[in-house]
């Protein structure tokens, strides 16, 4: 028995192919009247299964080494896949994005194969980000100019930061104050951030009266 037009590499597309019964082969065929009934031969789908692996990143950092895996390819197709996630800019938000495949191949090849795919995830992090107001000293009936250092604000993130105590008035008496800070973000970005604010405190010291 053959099938014309099947080999190893034939097409689901053209299936069903024809199995031509031809040529018989024993003793005593004389004595028979031989008729022939085609059958046919169905290709069916093999599985081709795309997998992206899953990644994290912390907020402010781009990443774009995606990988993953094909299983499932058959007689060398050349068959191959990107991987893309919103999730991979400095900027995109704390959260979990899908990571998406887009597969690859000579025209036809895929239609040959049942398609699954298993996206991963890429999932942004906070970033740290500490502000740390100075610790302040100065005379009873003096000024002071509060001030402090921010750490992890992320370039184009409009969030800033500003310091305060009641120690700061000029009549405040001697003793230790605690020093408040304020934020400003009119963007709605510290979501993107764990924020610690270590305390700080203004001392008012007693003045010299001659």
């Amino acid at each position: 028995l053959t099938s014309a037009g099947a080999p190893a590499v034939a097409a689901v597309a053209g299936s069903p192919y024809p199995i031509v019964p031809s040529a018989p082969v024993g003793s005593g065929l004389s004595n028979y009247t031989i008729g022939y009934v085609n059958g046919a031969l169905t290709i069916t789908k093999p599985d081709l299964i795309f997998t992206s692996d899953s990644y994290s990143k912390v907020y402010g950092v781009a990443f774009n080494a995606f990988t993953g895996d094909i299983t499932g390819i058959q007689n060398g197709d050349a068959i191959t896949a990107t991987y893309a996630s919103a999730g991979s800019a400095a900027d995109a938000a704390f959260g979990t994005y899908p990571i998406t495949i887009t597969e690859s191949a000579p025209a036809g090849i895929l239609a040959n194969y049942n398609i699954i795919k298993n996206e991963g995830t890429l999932s942004v992090t906070k970033r740290s980000l500490t502000v740390v107001a100075n610790d302040k000293t100065k005379l009873y009936g003096d000024t002071v100019l509060l001030t402090g250092i921010v750490n992890g604000v992320q370039a184009g993130d409009n969030i800033t930061f500003t310091y305060s105590s009641a120690g700061t008035a000029l009549t405040a008496p001697v003793g230790t104050y605690s020093s408040a800070i304020t934020m400003s973000d009119p963007d709605s970005k510290i979501g993107n951030y764990n924020l610690s604010l270590p305390p700080a405190t203004l001392t008012v010291t007693l003045r010299d009266l001659i």
